[in-house]
């Protein structure tokens, strides 16, 4: 009879921490669930929070997003500025905006070397640009104008609803003087529905034409091509590779109260 009473006794006991194992491991595969639940919702959340506040253009190197200043340059591992946020400055401002404490420190004003790389990244296969005045050096893409940003407004009679214009500045020499110191890259657009994009390499502007053209009044203004070295050329994780890692750190706690689990038993 006690034999009988033991046994029952053992067998209760096992059935009440199988029971337990059993009723912790269901807890734990369901807080698993919700917690990856959460991640997945917050990560859609996010790249549809991303997708609709901004546009990113991309034409060959280049990229942008249209609600930021700057331009990334995977070719040459440069950001640009876009050519609206230059815009309106004189040389001179150009200069003292880019010092120590200044609305564009840690950039440069491009050169004619520093404008070669800056097409080349634009046009990619098709850049025939050179130093030569006055030429239509490629054609390209029609988001090119989106992705420099508005830099010219002209108050002619011919509206931009026709064709869009925009221009920036670039130096020839470290020390520009009144006479052909200053080159300077159209991209011209005809609004007409057809393919056309042409840019257009100049040179041989004097300083003081260049700062009137950057300063006009008339809301023509233009501005100086600006650049600094991309600090950041490696891509963030993306929502997914994040998830991914919160995944990762679930795993390692489940295990973690596994062995809690089995240490009680």
């Amino acid at each position: 009879m006690k034999l009988i009473v033991a046994d029952s006794v053992d067998l209760l006991t096992y059935i009440y921490a199988l029971y337990t194992v059993l009723n912790n491991f269901v807890e734990l595969i369901w807080w698993i669930f919700m917690n990856i639940f959460r991640i997945v919702m917050a990560a859609l959340v996010a790249l549809t929070c991303s997708s609709v506040s901004a546009t990113v253009v991309t034409v060959n190197a280049l990229t942008r997003d249209t609600a930021k200043t700057t331009i990334s340059d995977s070719l040459n591992n440069r950001l640009w500025l876009g050519w609206d946020i230059t815009k309106g400055l004189t040389y001179a401002q150009t200069i003292a905006a880019t010092g120590v404490g200044g609305k564009f420190s840690g950039y440069s004003v491009a050169y004619q070397a520093d404008a070669l790389l800056f097409n080349a990244a634009l046009l990619g296969a098709t850049d025939t640009c050179s130093i030569v005045a006055e030429t239509v050096c490629s054609t390209g893409s029609m988001l090119a104008g989106d992705l420099v940003g508005e830099s010219y407004t002209p108050s002619q009679a011919l509206s931009e609803t026709d064709w869009d214009l925009e221009v920036a500045l670039y130096l020839l020499s470290p020390s520009p003087s009144a006479t052909d110191s200053v080159g300077h890259i159209e991209i011209s657009t005809v609004k007409d529905g057809s393919y056309a994009s042409n840019f257009y390499w100049k040179t041989g502007l004097s300083l003081t034409l260049a700062d009137q053209l950057a300063s006009n009044d008339q809301g023509e203004e233009i501005g100086w091509l600006l650049y600094k070295t991309d600090s950041n050329a490696v891509p963030e994780p993306s929502g997914l590779a994040l998830a991914g890692a919160a995944l990762g750190m679930l795993i390692w706690q489940r295990r973690k109260l596994l062995r809690s689990i089995r240490a009680t038993e």
